[in-house]
């Protein structure tokens, strides 16, 4: 049976994602998330109570080190207006739909806690705003398949994932990482032949042999999921709220 404590998990995940996560990235610019996971680090800016004890009460449910995970999701989803404004609309229309919303918010933090790297957050929330834009044709079921990838994707792969999506193929003599490109096939990202050169058409393929190439699934996460993200810092540098 679920405490009381582990009961409010959601509720108050759901608070710093759609409530205060706007407040969160003006008032506190330029303190580090982790000085936010510090108690009473908010008494010294103009921001509500009830942002710190949000946090307090999910890092004594899920730890600090998995709290983490969730602010840097919070920051990234409400990083500027345009962003915030999305995240605003399509919460109206959960505060409608209650069970939509506790089923949304439970499939988003057990993704988020399960990440061993603050980069998965950062691509999550770009896939999440893509949902949740109004504009932009990404179904739900669309973005279950992308938040699929992010949490069975090797982060470090991403290195191999940009070199391939700038080429478009690998040609038979190219150098590349074997490991990281069988990977990158196992989640659909490339089409990998095994050492065995194919032959296709491919656009801007500097030969007609190839013996991998990324594939439609594949340009879209790159181009949607890593937008303004750098991969090599954002591996292993330091999360901020910027």
């Amino acid at each position: 049976m679920e405490s009381n404590e582990e009961n409010q998990l959601i509720p108050s995940c759901k608070s710093l994602i759609f409530e205060y996560g706007k407040d969160v990235v003006l008032d506190i610019a330029e303190i580090t998330i982790d000085s936010l996971l510090n108690d009473g680090i908010l008494k010294e800016v103009p921001i509500v109570d009830t942002v710190q004890s949000s946090v307090n009460l999910v890092c004594k449910i899920i730890g600090r080190f998995k709290a983490k995970h969730i602010l840097v999701f919070a920051q990234n989803v409400n990083s500027n207006e345009e962003s915030t404004k999305k995240i605003r609309m399509h919460y109206e229309k959960l505060k409608e739909k209650k069970k939509l919303m506790q089923q949304e918010m439970e499939v988003i933090v057990s993704s988020i806690i399960s990440h061993d790297k603050y980069i998965k957050d950062k691509i999550l929330a770009n896939f999440y705003l893509e949902y949740c834009d109004p504009n932009v044709k990404f179904e739900w079921r669309d973005f279950e398949e992308m938040l699929t990838i992010v949490d069975a994707l090797f982060p470090y792969d991403l290195a191999c994932l940009e070199d391939i999506y700038n080429k478009g193929v690998y040609n038979e003599g190219n150098e590349y990482n074997r490991s990281s490109i069988s990977r990158l096939s196992n989640l659909n990202l490339v089409d990998y032949y095994n050492e065995i050169a194919v032959t296709g058409d491919v656009p801007n393929a500097a030969a007609q042999y190839y013996t991998a190439k990324i594939t439609k699934t594949g340009k879209y996460f790159w181009e949607h999921g890593l937008k303004e993200i750098d991969i090599f810092h954002d591996i292993d540098g330091e999360s901020r709220i910027l």
